[in-house]
């Protein structure tokens, strides 16, 4: 445009010059003209003189000079040509020959010594000729200022055109200028799009880069290139720019004729030319930047569905501690409005005698300080209900400490320390159920070794005297009356055993002992002691021990013989006729463990099916008529069947009324060494073993004292009582014995307190063996005599073979040999 309007300018110069010098050229030729004119008027002036013959006055020449005339009168006289009067002498006189032969005037152009010359030269008598010459440059040197005058005033009105073209048309002429340097800059290489629309939304242009995308434009609306979806919209902002007369900006989806579609950002900015409103449209793609913003907002509404699907409390607070957002669980749990939670302070939602000691801790924190692991603050909801928060607050780390986040995730404690407080509580009242229960269960305990104290004492009096009359002369009736006094006694022991074992199972102190053991001996040893009793009631006792079994276990014999002996008494007890049959199976469990199953069968009374559980309970039978027909307490089968659980079996049991019932005890055993299995000793009586010593007996008891020192003088000892246990130390200390017998429970000082200090007493003194006969039979009395220092346990009621036995284990150098 810039080299459109030189070239204007260069043509209106040139057309000024031409102009200019066409109308120097047009007064030049007038010039001439009017020159001519005047040289014939002179002519004529100089002719009149001619024709009187007189010579033209000097005045008159002198006026022709001073005009810049040269002049002369030329007469010709007999063919010669000849100067009559004139004011130049350098004139060619050849034109006046021939204008003088011809008759007719002559005008023109001639040069003259170099310059040229407007001449005329006409006859005004037949033989005199008038030549007048100017020269060109008195014509020159007026036209040539006339000419420059002209050139000036035509520049001068170029000027004024110049100015006023600078001010109507020049801005005009800048946008323009503007438009072909944005239409030849930007449409030609933007990289967006660019487009001009009517009012009616027809493409009228478009830049080069639409066109590849999109296609031709002819007679197409720009709806025509728009996604369905963004149409309505779009719509909406062409017509607010043109009616609001602003740039308007919006992002729409373009698709071209292949479906294939791309996100624009485009202004829409309106103009008006010639009374007619347009749309331009520019833009960028912003596909790219589209896709990445749709996945960043995926994201964070991803993000944010987390943020509220989460089970923890979630607040976000800037550094002052102001809230920024907070997750769903806790607006539920508040019950207040975003407006009052958002943009307040945490401290805000806390009670005050909470909020000051939270606020110091966050100042803290906010400082650098690590906050701590958890930190427990109640927040206060809308009903004023309290709850208990469990907070872990982390850091976030922005750009700058201002920008940092923190992120409080809390968890809500109130119905955990609530069950806390109430399971403290409950423990507790638990700790003081147990501690009353153990100390009901010691006090069970010392009841039952009191009782059991208590009886057997007198129980061990009567055994005693009646084992020591059964070695006098008694007559029949005599004899018949001890054997009640000792069978009814061992009744009275047998039941005391088994309520002390029965205490032993509850409490949790029974304990089972693995020892290699002969199963088939054992079996032969029980039918041994039951024939007598079976043949008695004439029952047929069989045995079945199955061949392919291994003869050794590794097991608890004494509490396998225990509950096999109640089977089989409880078998004999309740048969009148038939038979007993005792057989041991086993099933393999790997290569060395079996379940073994030891059964007794029985053709006895039977039980009913709905009683089968009741007979395993303590302290019941099947029927109550049972205990009042046959006796007996009802523990032995409780008691064996707990022994069989704490051996890691069980009882099993099938019976039909009037048919029989089938007991079977069913153990895991595992194979056994025979040659770690020590052969049961042979019974010994009182009489098989005989000592010598001298022995301390310290017994409070009157009965025992007596029946004590007549088994130990039967059984060679020479003894001396001592009533307690103060008593039996000051013995000690003023002569030697050989063996102490020390009961437990005795007044001033019982028999653990005299046996710790006898032991405390030094060399030789300290090292007398110490055997306790005693009437608590409770493991827990065999344990604190064994960790006070004795050497053994006797329990009571003292039988002579089971004392020598003992005396003999903890002081063999006083037995002698027969």
């Amino acid at each position: 445009m810039r080299r459109r309007l030189s070239q204007l300018w260069l043509l209106a110069l040139l057309s000024a010059t031409s102009i200019s010098i066409l109308i120097v050229m047009l007064m030049l030729n007038q010039q001439i003209q009017q020159e001519y004119q005047s040289m014939a008027l002179w002519s004529e002036e100089l002719g009149n003189y001619a024709r009187r013959q007189q010579a033209p006055p000097a005045t008159l020449l002198q006026a022709l000079t001073n005009q810049g005339y040269r002049v002369q009168l030329v007469r010709s006289d007999n063919d010669k040509v000849r100067v009559w009067v004139g004011n130049s002498q350098s004139l060619n006189l050849q034109t006046a020959r021939q204008v003088l032969q011809s008759g007719n005037p002559e005008q023109g152009y001639r040069r003259i010594d170099g310059d040229l010359y407007l001449y005329r030269t006409s006859a005004v008598l037949p033989d005199a000729v008038v030549v007048i010459y100017r020269p060109m440059m008195d014509l020159y040197t007026g036209l040539v200022t006339m000419g420059i005058s002209v050139l000036v005033v035509c520049i001068a009105l170029l000027l004024v055109l110049f100015a006023v073209f600078r001010r109507l048309v020049q801005p005009l002429t800048q946008r323009l200028h503007r438009a072909d340097l944005q239409h030849s800059m930007g449409w030609q290489h933007m990289s967006g799009i660019a487009l001009q629309l009517t009012e009616s939304h027809y493409i009228l242009d478009a830049s080069p880069r639409f066109k590849e995308l999109y296609g031709a434009i002819d007679g197409k609306r720009f709806e025509a290139y728009l996604h369905q979806a963004c149409e309505q919209r779009v719509q909406q902002c062409l017509q607010r720019a043109l009616s609001q007369q602003q740039v308007i900006q919006f992002d729409c989806q373009l698709v071209n004729d292949h479906g294939e579609h791309k996100v624009w950002s485009l202004n829409a900015r309106p103009v008006k030319h010639a009374g007619r409103r347009y749309l331009l449209l520019n833009g960028d793609d912003i596909s790219q930047r589209s896709h990445s913003e749709r996945k960043l907002l995926i994201e964070q509404q991803r993000l944010t569905t987390y943020f509220n699907a989460m089970q923890t409390l979630l607040v976000i607070c800037d550094p002052a501690g102001v809230v920024l957002r907070i997750n769903d669980q806790i607006r539920h749990l508040l019950e207040l409005p975003d407006e009052q939670v958002l943009g307040r302070p945490l401290f805000s939602l806390l009670p005050r005698s909470h909020a000051e000691r939270m606020r110091q801790q966050w100042q803290q924190m906010v400082a650098g300080e690590p906050p701590n692991e958890d930190l427990e603050y109640p927040i206060i909801a809308a009903n004023g209900k309290s709850f208990l928060i469990s907070w872990r607050i982390t850091r976030v780390e922005g750009d700058n400490p201002n920008d940092d986040d923190f992120l409080l995730a809390g968890v809500d404690i109130t119905v955990r320390t609530a069950q806390q407080q109430a399971l403290t509580d409950a423990n507790e009242k638990i700790r003081e159920a147990l501690q009353e229960a153990e100390a009901a269960n010691r006090s069970k305990t010392i009841f039952l070794a009191n009782m059991s104290h208590e009886i057997r004492t007198p129980m061990n009096g009567v055994l005693g005297a009646a084992e020591l009359l059964q070695e006098s002369t008694l007559d029949a009736e005599q004899a018949g009356y001890l054997d009640i006094i000792t069978k009814s006694s061992h009744s009275l022991i047998s039941i005391i055993n088994d309520i002390l074992d029965l205490s032993k199972i509850e409490s949790g102190n029974l304990e089972i002992e693995f020892n290699d053991f002969n199963l088939h001996d054992l079996i032969q040893d029980l039918y041994q002691l039951f024939s007598d009793s079976a043949r008695r009631k004439e029952l047929a006792l069989t045995s079945v021990y199955q061949a392919e079994l291994p003869a050794c276990w590794r097991g608890d014999m004494q509490r396998i013989r225990q509950v096999l002996t109640n089977l089989i008494s409880n078998a004999i007890k309740f048969t009148e006729t038939g038979q007993i049959h005792i057989e041991v199976s086993a099933a393999v469990l790997s290569e060395t463990r079996y379940q073994v199953k030891m059964s007794v069968t029985d053709t006895g009374i039977g039980i009913a099916e709905d009683k089968l559980e009741h007979v395993f309970s303590a302290f019941r039978q099947a029927d109550s008529s049972t205990s009042r027909r046959y006796g007996g307490t009802g523990l032995g089968l409780t008691i064996s069947r707990r022994l069989a659980v704490a051996m890691q079996g069980d009882i099993l049991v099938e019976s039909k009324p009037g048919e029989g019932s089938k007991f079977c005890l069913s153990i895991p055993l595992t194979v056994g060494d025979a040659r770690n299995v020590v052969a049961p000793s042979e019974p010994r009586k009182a009489q098989a073993l005989r000592f010598k010593g001298q022995v301390l007996l310290a017994e409070d008891n009157p009965v025992n004292q007596k029946i004590t020192l007549k088994i130990l003088e039967k059984l060679g000892f020479d003894a001396e009582v001592a009533e307690n246990g103060d008593i039996a130390i000051n013995a000690l200390r003023q002569r030697h014995f050989d063996l102490v017998l020390m009961d437990i429970n005795m007044p001033v000082v019982d028999g653990i307190e005299a046996t710790e200090r006898i032991r405390d007493l030094g060399a030789p003194r300290s090292l007398v063996p110490i055997l306790a006969l005693t009437a608590n039979a409770m493991m827990e009395d065999q344990e604190r005599c064994l960790a006070a220092g004795m050497n053994g346990f006797v329990a009571k009621p003292i039988k002579p073979d089971r004392l020598a036995d003992a005396i003999a284990k903890v002081a063999p150098s006083l037995r002698v040999d027969e």
